[in-house]
């Protein structure tokens, strides 16, 4: 029997639990795991039925489905079902009625969640997002812990093997190339073909995708600028000495085509195609906090659809800062750069891109926790007083970094201190609590977030000592 993703464990709670929606949307890129998902928890429901809308005879399954109903059901490519729309809507009125569940998915995570958003929307439907393999996930198909439960303590060593999804099956490997995405978007296509509203077709080019895929990779989390995001200086930060640099041929790298390809487009299809990687869930949106003006996704979407120079991509830039969903995304395009110049990818764990790739990870590892219609990330940034994370719904402030940094460098007890906020910082190995500060090693925080437990593990805590003479 195949191992189990983590989120076998949130769908069979969604399944025994009566507070839960009658209805769940699983929403994930394609070839993630979706459908073994449904498979493994159908185990563990002898009263269900899997429809599969690829094969030919779905169709008479949800008719015997529907004369007589089970405990739950399982709809997995959902879009293949023409006129999808209507059909969920019976669905989901009968599954009220009976008060049987519902589990769907699709390969078009945009069309998913105009789903969600729409007839499914207003409380009737509960999201779960199934992302790229997680840190905790990789522990456990590589072999490192025998199960999710285990008492283990990973070291940097296991978050930088992650990174190169050392030892794992090749199964759980994809790789973001031509041939991915003109899957990803015939899947696009047919859904557009199968929905009754207008308003959810989803019109962008394969070629485009992948063209911003890469480019969004390469740059993680840093907030760069419009022109530096189109022309990046490739190679830079994998190779930072000129000399090493000179020896490196860019010309037929996944990087440079990219960045070609995105150059020759018009404004209008690279706003569409930056907005289409945030729809589908291979991007989140880091904004700042601010109090008096709150800036949203929404608004983020309002200006890519009236772009109409790249002056307009400028001011966008300035804004707003879109980050791909996993550092495991940009592994593929430095691997690449490092063969040109002869090196291994141990240049992957220097501090400062490990730092960058940490961020990356759990800022995405977060926004995809959200039953939110958009992936964001908030930090703070203040009178230069910045806190890399900022999560309202788990009271929580966070500074990620792979390092033993001071805590008078930091500025986690500078914000909101009438307020009762967890406050963490990530180290490299250094784990306690002081002056109301949780350190915490950054591969054991990772392993929190995977399995959103950092609320829960680090609410109740002794009052903190101060060690700010020793540091």
């Amino acid at each position: 029997m195949l191992k189990e993703r983590l989120i076998v464990s949130e769908l069979k709670k969604f399944v025994s639990e009566e507070d839960y929606d009658r209805i769940l949307v699983l929403v994930g890129i394609r070839r993630i795991g979706k459908t073994t998902a449904l498979k493994q928890l159908q185990q563990y429901e002898p009263d269900s039925t899997y429809i599969n809308f690829t094969e030919i005879d779905a169709w008479d399954k949800l008719i015997e489905f529907m004369e007589s109903p089970k405990k739950l059901l399982l709809l997995d490519e959902i879009s293949f079902l023409k006129n999808y729309p209507t059909e969920i809507m019976h669905i989901e009125h009968q599954s009220v009625e009976l008060g049987y569940k519902v589990i769907i998915t699709g390969s078009s995570p945009t069309h998913l969640m105009s789903l969600y958003g729409g007839p499914l929307g207003g409380g009737r439907s509960t999201l779960r997002r199934l992302s790229l393999l997680s840190f905790t996930e990789y522990l456990y198909f590589s072999g490192k812990v025998d199960s999710y439960k285990d008492d283990y303590n990973p070291t940097e060593k296991d978050f930088i093997d992650y990174l190169r999804l050392k030892g794992i099956p090749e199964g759980l490997k994809i790789t973001f190339n031509e041939e991915y995405f003109r899957t990803f978007y015939s899947d696009v296509e047919l859904a557009n073909r199968n929905t009754t509203l207008v308003r959810d077709y989803i019109r962008v080019d394969e070629e485009h995708i992948l063209a911003i895929c890469d480019l969004l990779a390469y740059k993680l989390q840093l907030n760069v600028k419009y022109e530096t995001f189109v022309r990046p200086d490739i190679g830079a930060r994998e190779v930072p000495k000129k000399q090493d640099r000179k020896i490196l041929d860019f010309s037929d790298t996944y990087l440079s085509q990219s960045s070609d390809t995105f150059s020759k487009l018009t404004p209008a299809e690279k706003a569409t195609a930056l907005h289409f990687m945030v729809k589908a869930g291979m991007a989140y949106v880091d904004l700042p906090y601010k109090k008096s003006k709150h800036v949203g996704v929404s608004d983020l979407f309002s200006a890519l659809e009236q772009v109409n120079t790249n002056n307009d991509l400028v001011y966008i830039f300035l804004d707003y800062n879109i980050c791909p969903i996993s550092p495991l995304m940009y592994t593929r395009l430095a691997e690449d750069i490092l063969s040109k110049a002869g090196l291994t990818d141990d240049v992957l764990a220097h501090p400062r891109i490990l730092g960058m790739m940490l961020e990356s990870y759990i800022k995405g590892t977060r926004a995809c926790q959200s039953e939110s219609w958009n992936l964001i990330s908030y930090k703070v940034d203040e009178h230069g007083e910045e806190i890399d994370l900022f999560d309202r719904d788990l009271s929580l402030l966070c500074e990620i970094t792979v390092s033993n940094k001071k805590l008078n460098s930091v500025h986690l007890n500078k914000h909101f201190q009438e307020e009762n906020y967890i406050r963490v910082l990530a180290t490299k190995n250094i784990e306690d609590f002081v002056d109301g500060i949780h350190r915490i090693p950054y591969p054991k925080l990772c392993m929190m977030f995977d399995k959103n437990l950092v609320n829960n593990s680090l609410q109740q805590t002794s009052t903190p000592s101060s060690v700010f003479d020793k540091n």
